[in-house]
């Protein structure tokens, strides 16, 4: 028994060579398009100016925050700031916030095992029982 080929598998590499061949060429115009828009004068003159643009923003910046820095409000917050560090780094504050910090830390570290214990029963029902990888507070 012969079965009809009508030259489809023929017809499928022609296919494949013509979507190949394509695939080809739209890498190289799409290269040859970037290559081409990158150095266009037009680019290189937009280029120029965001780059004067930014270099003036900056030393504009930098003048003004001096000025700030210079005023009686610049000077009244940097007071403030460094008046607030000085508490920081004051013993009994600097414990007290590392105590806050790794309780809230510890916290989101429980919550977080509950839910992944929880994806991880939803996802195993069904299937052989395995227990997820628990930690302790104490990361071990």
């Amino acid at each position: 028994m012969n079965e009809p080929s009508g030259g489809s598998t023929n017809e499928e590499d022609i296919s494949e060579e013509n979507l190949t061949e394509e695939f080809r060429n739209l890498g190289r115009n799409l290269s040859e398009a970037l290559k081409t828009a990158w150095e266009h004068p037009e680019r290189k003159r937009i280029q120029d100016e965001i780059v004067s643009g930014l270099n003036e923003l900056g030393t504009t910046f930098r003048d003004e925050v001096d000025n700030f820095s210079k005023s009686p409000s610049g000077q009244q917050i940097k007071s403030d700031v460094q008046e607030i560090g000085d508490r920081i780094r004051d013993s009994q504050m600097q414990a007290r916030v590392q105590q806050e910090l790794l309780n809230a830390l510890q916290s989101v570290n429980a919550e977080l095992q509950k839910a992944i214990e929880r994806l991880y029963s939803s996802q195993t029902r069904g299937t052989s029982e395995q227990t997820p990888p628990t930690q302790t507070p104490d990361g071990g």
